[in-house]
């Protein structure tokens, strides 16, 4: 395998070298500026989170079946989903705007998901992932 080229870092005036892109101090620094423009909430708390939303649905997928992946889903749920995405104006924690799934039906919602946001010019309008959903209650559990 021939070695990886180095280069400088892509934001301007950077002289870390990087195989792409940013490096780790710029990685970080977008990736936190888009969770607070966001609201994504990461670390021990988007953890306890995670586990609520597994432990309500015991472990399994909670895809709604024919909607995303075209069957009725038994996987072990692997994944949690925003029913409403972030970016639409879904909150975080709102255990009304989570479920767990597993990575496939997630894989399959989201490209459903960006194509919607393609074809609507910017904003799926949250009409593709609440089909079939039946929030279970609407209390903040972060």
């Amino acid at each position: 395998m021939p070695p990886v080229q180095m280069r400088v870092c892509s934001v301007d005036k950077c002289p870390e070298l990087v195989s792409k892109g940013m490096c780790a101090k710029h990685k970080r620094l977008y990736r936190a500026k888009i969770d607070k423009r966001v609201g994504r909430i990461r670390g021990s708390r988007w953890t306890t989170i995670r586990k609520t939303v597994f432990t309500s649905q015991a472990g399994r997928c909670f895809c709604p079946g024919c909607v995303y992946c075209g069957k009725q889903c038994f996987e072990q749920a692997e994944e949690v989903d925003h029913i409403v995405p972030l970016k639409d104006g879904g909150h975080p924690t709102d255990r009304s705007n989570l479920r767990g799934l597993c990575h496939n039906c997630h894989l399959e919602k989201t490209r459903i998901e960006q194509r919607s946001v393609w074809l609507n010019g910017g904003s799926s309008n949250g009409k593709v992932q609440s089909e079939g959903i039946e929030p279970e209650s609407s209390e903040d559990i972060g």
